[in-house]
């Protein structure tokens, strides 16, 4: 889904479809506001976000809102974080639903 979203929009030239392997930040007036995992437990994070994703043993509305800051805290890739789970967070409730 990241390979294919930034085709011919912003973000096009990093790297999409593959996990940053480099550390990033948001940076805001020259500041570093916001540094998200190290690309060295990235893994480990996606790999936890993954396990939480599939808890049925807790609400649903409640997950949805940790899903979507636990994915924008991790940040794995480069670019298109953001529109990257605004498509998953319809698809997890669907799938929970289910």
């Amino acid at each position: 889904m990241h390979k294919l979203l930034p085709d011919s929009v912003r973000g096009e030239d990093k790297e999409p479809g593959e996990f940053r392997r480099e550390q990033n930040w948001i940076d805001a007036k020259g500041c570093r506001s916001f540094v998200p995992v190290s690309p060295l437990h990235l893994q480990t994070a996606l790999d936890d976000w993954a396990c939480y994703i599939h808890d049925d043993d807790i609400d649903h509305l409640l997950q949805l809102a940790v899903v979507h800051a636990q994915f924008e805290l991790t940040h794995p890739f480069k670019d298109s974080n953001g529109r990257i789970v605004h498509l998953l967070l319809p698809l997890f409730l669907y799938q929970k639903k289910n």
